[in-house]
């Protein structure tokens, strides 16, 4: 399910009444640049689940690129948390793919878990 129309057009029609900024969103980047205050916990579930039936962000491409360039470094180390301790899959399968989300987080990301 793609979540992010929804958010992009309740965001616009904040910041078309120049209230974004004191709305806490819990999602994507605001066209005016405020960025989000949580991920919400279904999105974080949906790229987990994904992740644990195929091993990869196909299923939830758009939930998690809609991320991308709108969360903070605290909320990428916090996604990458939950996936790796709800999608029952080894990090080195999707761990990849997670960075080339967010490229500029890879040296905040945790050292991958063995065993």
């Amino acid at each position: 399910m793609d979540f992010s129309a929804f958010y992009r057009v309740v965001c616009q029609e904040l910041c078309r009444k120049k209230i974004c900024r004191t709305v806490r969103l819990n999602t994507l980047l605001c066209p005016r640049g405020s960025f989000v205050t949580s991920i919400p916990e279904r999105i974080k579930e949906n790229i987990s689940r994904s992740v644990s039936k195929n091993g990869d962000f196909d299923l939830a491409f758009d939930e998690i690129g809609s991320l991308s360039g709108s969360v903070s470094k605290e909320q990428v180390v916090e996604l990458y948390i939950f996936i790796r301790d709800h999608s029952d899959r080894m990090e080195e399968e999707w761990r990849d793919e997670f960075i080339e989300f967010f490229p500029e987080f890879e040296e905040s990301l945790p050292q991958v878990q063995y065993g």
